[in-house]
């Protein structure tokens, strides 16, 4: 999976904002708000990577366990797909 075209991750002192830009500012007209560690997955999911990927991420960047790492990366990926930010299937 991976982060659809057309939005960008702007890191502000006090906040992560992922932004519409281009033709996706007219579809998509609000910002979303992420913490550092979703902000962190955003990064990983720019390049095309499963959920254990992104669970191996968390437990390397953060020193977290296995267990924690999957319900992390797996509740933030549902997050991203629910605010439109992965790409489909087969796209």
């Amino acid at each position: 999976m991976k982060i659809r075209e057309g939005f960008i991750l702007r890191k502000l002192p006090d906040m992560n904002l992922v932004l519409p830009k281009g033709a996706m500012v007219k579809d998509c007209r609000k910002a979303v708000v992420l913490n550092d560690t979703a902000a962190f997955l955003y990064e990983q999911l720019e390049q095309d990577c499963t959920a254990e990927d992104c669970a191996k991420a968390l437990m390397r960047e953060y020193d977290i366990d296995y267990e924690r790492a999957c319900r992390a990366a797996e509740q933030t990926i549902a997050d991203f797909k629910e605010a439109g930010l992965l790409q489909e299937d087969g796209l």
